[in-house]
């Protein structure tokens, strides 16, 4: 294979070379010697440029001279490889692991089949851009790469990797992407009017008064409510498995909330409590007239279906979308729900310390978010207090 002369590059800490191949990427290489076998072992590194080998050259000395970078031996595992080993690792949910293995799929057809060494931040790139071009919205690939950059975070972890590719490729903007959609107050008044003569009436008023998840209030407990002080413990999810992990899962997932944050005790408006009350009087009725037929494997769950099952969150959404309809109102997700809570909390000045307790945000950025996107309206507010103020100040003058 014809080449370019070979450049040596010293470290204190070891030496390499670098040369330029056929094809005009450069190759770098490197010998160590192998502390669990005392044996020299060579490694090789590849770049598009001269100056993009010789930086990874001297990467790859510094992080052996630190103890960083472990030896492995044999051949470089494909991304296909890995990703099966990393996947068979993962500690998540199972319904987090399934997704995890869905987005990794949009990446093999092209990318499997490289050695995780040869992989390039352009290759992450080019791979967005494809599947934005093939249909994906902008949201679902940029998960892709993130899904990408957890990977190579473990690869980078065990010493197969120097660099995370995926972290330096750049996500694809999210201008265009629709945002969550709340209701005006105004709006939310007819909504709960409504919900008094509806089925899910008291499951869209908690939504609204608790800003929890849907599948938290599908996963609820009578043994969660407490009615006499006015509060609620959100400790759990219940969700329908997808269909490729019903076969060991079963239909449903019950789990405990994603992060220790997500647990948490919130007070209860006093309509969520009336709504709650209402609640356990139609289920009692509907108890009744389902007699035997009464699914009740599930225990004590606040939120059922008719006949005793655990509340299927896609029906749910559908009632709610085909109510807003008839009352004239935006349609919105079930998720937008908690985004309206999350907004009046926002609006009626709570800190975002308590915001972030009541909505079981993992991060303050999130609940910072919300904050934000609302937070013209409090700027209107805070400049016509200090106006009340100021004007006061000069009166007394």
């Amino acid at each position: 294979m014809a080449r370019t002369r070979a450049k040596r590059i010293k470290r204190p800490n070891g030496a390499g070379s670098i040369y330029q191949r056929r094809d005009g990427r450069w190759h770098a290489r490197y010998t160590a010697i192998d502390p669990e076998t005392g044996q020299r072992v060579r490694r090789s590194l590849y770049g598009a440029t001269e100056q993009e080998a010789r930086a990874k050259l001297i990467s790859a000395l510094d992080a052996l001279e630190r103890g960083a970078l472990p030896l492995h031996h044999g051949r470089t595992p494909t991304l296909a490889e890995y990703g099966q080993r990393w996947l068979s690792q993962c500690r998540v949910r199972p319904r987090t692991l399934h997704r995890y293995g869905e987005l990794l799929e949009h990446a093999l057809p092209s990318l499997g089949h490289l050695q995780l060494t040869r992989l390039e931040p352009h290759h992450v790139g080019n791979l967005l851009s494809r599947l934005r071009d093939d249909g994906l919205s902008a949201r679902t690939c940029n998960h892709v790469r993130a899904v990408l950059r957890n990977l190579l975070s473990e690869a980078k972890r065990e010493g197969l990797v120097l660099r995370n590719v995926a972290e330096l490729a750049r996500p694809l903007p999210l201008e265009g992407v629709r945002e969550g959609t709340t209701l005006s107050a105004e709006q939310v008044r007819n909504l709960l009017a409504a919900a008094e003569h509806h089925r899910d009436g008291p499951l869209w008023v908690l939504a609204l008064a608790t800003g929890a998840r849907q599948s938290e209030l599908i996963g609820l407990r009578w043994s969660d409510v407490d009615l006499e002080r006015g509060r609620v413990t959100i400790a759990r999810t219940l969700q329908r498995a997808p269909r490729p992990l019903r076969e060991e899962h079963g239909e449903w997932l019950e789990q405990p909330t994603k992060t220790r944050r997500s647990r948490r005790t919130i007070p209860l408006a006093s309509i969520a409590v009336e709504a709650l009350h209402r609640q356990r009087r139609l289920q009692a009725e509907e108890r009744l007239r389902a007699g035997s037929s009464w699914q009740d494997k599930w225990g004590d769950l606040v939120f059922r279906e008719p006949d005793g099952s655990p509340l299927r969150g896609t029906k749910a959404t559908q009632r709610l979308q085909a109510q807003l309809a008839r009352l004239g109102l935006p349609r919105i997700r079930f998720h937008d729900l908690r985004h309206s809570a999350a907004t009046f909390l926002a609006l009626s000045g709570i800190p975002v310390a308590t915001a972030m307790a009541v909505l079981g945000h993992s991060t303050s950025a999130t609940t910072l978010n919300i904050y934000t996107h609302v937070a013209p309206e409090l700027a209107r507010e805070a400049a016509e207090a200090l106006d009340r103020v100021l004007r006061g100040d000069v009166e007394r003058r």
